[in-house]
């Protein structure tokens, strides 16, 4: 009896250990995946910022334009500022598109990160009945020994 004893408080050993593995690494993902988020809010609120400069920008030529506030004596000026204006539209778009990509990986990450935070607590949760079993069994054969 005292070898199988000793074997099962090996194998639960190792058994809490595995578990013990597992909840690291799963640590180890959420870091990762809080680091990618928290990158991903910086590059969006960047590109937010961005955007809204260049849309104040492109409000101001066209309020510019249509005023006539702009040097109307040069005769390509008008052609020259609708180019610009345009150009500063769709770059506006791309940065638009940026930013809903952005945004888009940020939901993702905010996902994965709360499959793993479920993942976890089950792990936890399973960890801890194995610990409780394995106590209780670890005491059962102490008491028998």
């Amino acid at each position: 009896m005292d070898a199988t004893q000793g074997s099962h408080v090996t194998l639960l050993r190792a058994l809490l250990t595995e578990k013990d593995e597992d909840l690291n690494q799963l640590n180890k993902e959420m870091k990762k995946l809080q680091l990618i988020n928290k990158q991903l809010l910086e590059e969006q609120c960047l590109v937010m910022s961005t955007n809204k400069r260049l849309h104040d920008k492109t409000n101001k030529v066209l309020e510019n334009k249509v005023k006539g506030g702009t040097s109307d004596s040069h005769p390509t000026a008008p052609v020259l500022l609708q180019q610009r204006t345009e150009d500063l539209i769709r770059y506006l778009k791309d940065l638009q598109e940026a930013n809903d990509s952005a945004v888009n990986e940020l939901m993702k990450a905010d996902e994965e990160t709360s499959q793993l935070r479920g993942e976890m607590a089950k792990l936890r949760s399973t960890y801890a009945e194995e610990l409780q079993d394995a106590k209780k069994q670890n005491d059962h054969l102490q008491d028998k020994v």
